[in-house]
C-alpha cells in the first residue's frame, strides 16, 4: 500500500508541465508527482510501454489508471464537475471512448496543445478561485445599494407618498380590491404592513444603513438580505418611477448575492452579464429600428438620451464617420464579447475588458444612475483572484471567512436547485429573443418568480429616438403670463449647463422624458402631477429646482417642446446649449375649481 497516490508523467513534455503545476495547486500534498524519467524501479505494476504516451495514476490501494481516467480520478476530489465526468466515464461507454480519443489526439499533438494552452490560458495556469472577486463585488454592491437608497430617500414621498404623484396607499388599496389575496404574491412589499410616508422613509433609511454595513463588510450576508428585501419593497410599489432596467438588474444581482460563496455562483453572474449585454445587442437588430441596422444610431443618441452630460454635447458634434464606426463597435461588443465570458482565461479577460470599455464610454457620455457602476461590478466575475492581489491582508482574510458557510449540505443543495432554476429561465429569455415563441414554454415558472424580479428581460435602447420632445409644466395666476417649473436636471432653460448626476437618479426628470413620447392618456400620472402643483404639495415641489410661485398658482398647464443641441457656432454666439421649438400643449390649463372632486 502507498501512503498517497502517485501520478507518473512525462518530464520532458512542456504541455504536461503546465498542467502538472495546475494539478499540484489543486490537489496539494495528497498526490506525489514522479517524472517518467526518474521513475526507475518504482511501481513495477505499470506497463512501461504505455508510460510515454499517457499519464498514469496509482491510487493508495495500488490500482493503476492511465490516460483520461487517470486525470479524472486525480481531479475528482477537488470539485463536483470532475466527479461528474468521472462518473460518466465509468458508466457510459460512449463517453469513455470519446474521452480516450480526445486524450490520445492531444498526446500525439503535444506541441500544438502547448501553444494553444499558452495562448488561451498563459504559460502559468492556476486554479480558478473567486473569493477575492466576490469580496470586491459585495463591497461594490453595497456602494450601489447606498446610491440607490440615498437617491430614493429624497424623492420617494414626492413620487409615491401619501400626497405624492402616485400615492402608494391608494394603489395598494385598488390592487387589493381587484386581485384579492393573490395580490400579496403579485405585489411583494413590506408596505402592506403600513402604506405610509413613514414606512417609505423607514425602508429607505434601513436600506442606507445596511448598504453601508455591506460596503464595510459588517454582517455582509444579513445586510445583503435586508437590502434586497427593502429595495424589492420600494421598487414593487414605486411604479412608474422604479421601472428602469437597472432597478431590476439590482434586484437580480442582489438576489444572486444572497448565495455568495457557492462554487457555481461565478457562472450565474457570468450568465447574468451575458444576458444583459447579449440581449441588449439582439434587440437592437430585431426591433426593426433602421438606425441600428444602418449604423446611424449614435448620430442621434447623445442628443436624445434622457439626461445628457457635458461630454454628450462634444460627442454629438463628432464626425459622422466616427459616430457610425462607434455604432458598429457597440453592436460587435454587445453581440460578441458576452460569449467570451465563458471562454478560457485570456479570451474571457479580453471580452470583459471590451465590455468594461463600453460601460465606461456610456458612463462618460450620459447619466444612467447606478447602471454603469453595477455593470462594472458584475464584470468582476470574469477575473480570478490573481487580479485582486492588491487587496490588503485583512480583506483577503475576510474573503476566506465569507466562503465557509456554503459547504453546509443543507444550504448547498437547495441553493444549487435555485441556481439551476434561474439558469433555465434566464436561458429561455435569451432563446426567446432569438426565436420568439419560446417563452410560453416556461410561463408557469415566469408567473411564479416574476413579481420578485429574480430573472428579467434586458434590452437597452432597442429603438433609438431621433427626436427630443420635452414636457415643461407652467403655472399662471391670470392665464396670460406663464412661468415654468424647473426640474433640476432635465432640459428646460436653454442656457443651463448639462448636468453630471449619476450614480444618483432624478426619477421624475427621467420619467418625464418617457412621457413626452406618449400622450396623457398613456401616462395618467402626469395629470396627477398637474393636480399636485395646483395644490402646492410640498413633497412634490421638492422634486423641482425652480418653483416660480410662493403660493400655488391658479392655473397649471404642460407644454411640449422639441429640443435640439445648438451647433458650436450658435453656442459661441449665444451661449445657448439647446434650441427649442413649441410643439403644442400636452396638458391644457387647469385650475382646482375646474377639476372639482378630482382635485382633492
Amino acid at each position: 500500500m502507498l501512503d498517497r497516490s502517485v501520478l507518473v508523467y512525462d518530464g520532458q513534455c512542456s504541455f504536461c508541465g503546465i498542467w502538472l503545476r495546475y494539478w499540484q495547486a489543486l490537489c496539494g500534498d495528497s498526490v506525489e508527482y514522479v517524472a517518467l524519467q526518474e521513475l526507475g524501479d518504482r511501481l513495477p505494476e505499470l506497463d512501461r510501454e504505455t508510460l510515454s504516451g499517457a499519464a498514469h495514476l496509482v491510487t493508495i490501494d495500488g490500482t493503476p489508471y492511465h490516460g483520461a481516467q487517470a486525470i479524472l480520478r486525480l481531479l475528482a476530489p477537488t470539485s463536483w464537475w470532475p466527479r461528474l465526468l468521472l462518473s460518466l466515464y465509468e458508466q457510459v461507454t460512449s463517453f469513455a471512448v470519446v474521452s480516450d480519443a480526445i486524450y490520445a489526439w492531444i498526446g500525439r499533438h503535444r506541441d500544438f496543445a502547448y501553444k494553444a494552452t499558452a495562448l488561451l490560458w498563459g504559460k502559468e495556469v492556476r486554479p480558478q478561485r473567486y473569493r477575492l472577486a466576490e469580496f470586491v463585488f459585495l463591497r461594490l454592491l453595497g456602494l450601489v445599494y447606498s446610491f440607490a437608497f440615498l437617491s430614493l430617500r429624497h424623492q420617494i414621498t414626492g413620487l409615491v407618498g401619501e400626497h405624492g404623484i402616485v400615492p402608494v396607499n391608494r394603489v395598494l388599496q385598488m390592487l387589493h380590491g381587484e386581485l384579492g389575496s393573490r395580490v400579496y404574491h403579485l405585489v411583494p412589499t413590506l408596505l402592506w404592513l403600513s402604506p405610509t410616508d413613514q414606512m417609505l422613509t423607514a425602508l429607505c433609511g434601513t436600506g442606507i444603513v445596511f448598504a453601508v454595513l455591506l460596503l464595510v463588510n459588517v454582517v455582509p450576508r444579513f445586510s445583503t438580505l435586508v437590502c434586497w428585501v427593502a429595495y424589492l419593497s420600494l421598487a414593487t410599489v414605486g411604479q412608474p418611477f422604479t421601472s428602469f432596467q437597472w432597478d431590476t438588474l439590482l434586484l437580480e444581482s442582489g438576489f444572486l448575492a444572497l448565495f455568495a460563496g457557492f462554487p457555481w455562483q461565478v457562472w450565474m453572474f457570468r450568465l447574468l452579464v451575458f444576458r444583459l449585454m447579449f440581449e441588449s445587442g439582439v434587440v437592437k437588430l430585431t426591433s426593426g429600428d433602421s438606425t441600428w441596422r444602418s449604423l446611424r444610431a449614435l448620430r442621434f443618441h447623445f442628443e436624445t438620451q434622457p439626461l445628457p452630460n457635458p461630454f454628450a454635447y462634444v460627442m454629438h458634434h463628432a464626425p459622422v464617420w466616427f459616430l457610425d464606426s462607434l455604432t458598429g463597435w457597440v453592436l460587435v461588443i454587445e453581440l460578441g464579447s458576452p460569449f467570451l465570458l465563458f471562454a478560457p482565461r485570456r479570451l474571457r479577460h479580453l471580452g470583459a475588458w471590451l465590455l468594461i470599455g463600453l460601460q465606461l464610454g456610456i458612463a462618460a457620455s450620459g447619466n444612467y444612475a447606478f447602471f454603469n457602476l453595477l455593470s462594472l461590478a458584475l464584470l468582476l466575475w470574469a477575473f480570478e483572484d490573481q487580479a485582486f492581489e492588491w487587496l490588503p491582508a485583512f480583506a483577503k482574510q475576510s474573503a476566506r471567512k465569507e466562503a465557509r458557510w456554503s459547504t453546509t449540505k443543507w444550504v448547498r443543495w437547495p441553493a444549487a436547485a435555485v441556481a439551476v432554476f434561474i439558469a433555465f429561465v434566464g436561458s429561455a429569455h435569451v432563446l426567446d429573443n432569438l426565436s420568439p415563441g419560446t417563452e410560453p414554454l416556461i410561463a408557469a415558472a415566469e408567473n411564479l418568480i416574476a413579481p420578485f424580479d429574480i430573472v428579467n428581460h434586458y434590452g437597452l435602447f432597442a429603438v433609438m429616438t431621433r427626436d427630443r420632445p420635452e414636457i415643461i409644466f407652467e403655472g399662471s395666476n391670470d392665464g396670460l403670463a406663464w412661468q415654468p417649473y424647473e426640474l433640476p436636471y432635465k432640459p428646460s432653460d436653454v442656457k443651463r449647463r448639462l448636468p453630471i448626476v449619476a450614480p444618483l437618479q432624478p426619477r421624475l426628470d427621467w420619467q418625464l422624458w418617457f412621457a413626452a413620447f406618449g400622450s396623457p392618456q398613456q401616462e395618467p400620472w402626469t395629470a396627477n402631477l398637474q393636480i399636485r402643483l395646483l395644490q402646492g404639495e410640498p413633497d412634490v415641489l421638492k422634486l423641482f429646482s425652480g418653483v416660480p410661485f410662493a403660493n400655488p398658482p391658479k392655473f397649471v398647464r404642460a407644454q411640449r417642446y422639441d429640443y435640439r443641441f445648438t451647433t458650436k457656432a450658435e453656442r459661441d454666439q449665444t451661449g445657448d446649449i439647446w434650441k427649442r421649438q413649441l410643439l403644442g400643449t400636452y396638458l391644457p390649463a387647469m385650475s382646482l375649481e375646474s377639476l372639482g372632486d378630482n382635485g382633492r
